[in-house]
């Protein structure tokens, strides 16, 4: 794991909550990409009960509230790999005894859903190679269709609450998508 000391994602702030927001907390993160071409990615995190955390990000400045994770850069493999490096270096820091939960969801392009698409299977990828022990230690579920993904340790005491938020929380991403295909364009 020596990757993880070269990587610095920086706490910028807790972000206040809105009236109907389901989460607990909200917190903001920045990671900077110092080579070329620099790049600065907003790490956002949302706390929910039992230590489940969705966790997303984007690039700082990209898009609107709406198409904001959707946004393609068509960046370098490296940059991508240290996005990814970030966002696993934050959740480690929170899970050290092993009872957070892990959610994330794989944004398609705007426009175009796609199954299991490329983002969704480079994140497994990724987590098999740089997750301690990922393969031994985690028990993982993945809804193919919805591009979405959840992690926890096998001795999380909160197993079967993050089965059933994740159950909710693939509900709640099938309502956006299902809204977004009746949306006129």
């Amino acid at each position: 794991m020596n990757w993880i000391n070269q990587i610095e994602p920086k706490f910028i702030m807790n972000v206040p909550l809105k009236e109907g927001d389901p989460f607990l907390k909200k917190q903001l993160y920045k990671y900077k990409f110092t080579g070329k071409p620099k790049v600065a990615t907003i790490i956002e995190l949302e706390y929910y009960d039992c230590n489940i955390v969705v966790m997303s990000f984007y690039t700082d400045g990209t898009g609107t509230d709406k198409t904001r994770y959707k946004v393609r850069h068509n960046y370098s493999p490296i940059i991508v790999l240290r996005i990814f490096q970030a966002c696993l270096k934050i959740f480690l820091q929170l899970n050290i005894k092993s009872d957070h939960t892990l959610v994330f969801n794989a944004a398609n392009d705007i426009g175009d859903h796609t199954p299991f698409n490329k983002r969704m299977s480079s994140y497994v990828t990724f987590l098999e190679y740089y997750y301690p022990n990922f393969t031994d230690d985690c028990s993982y579920y993945g809804y193919m269709q919805l591009n979405t993904f959840y992690l926890h340790n096998k001795t999380n005491p909160n197993a079967d609450e993050a089965k059933s938020f994740f159950n909710w929380y693939c509900d709640v991403v099938m309502e956006q998508l299902n809204n977004e295909e009746s949306d006129p364009k």
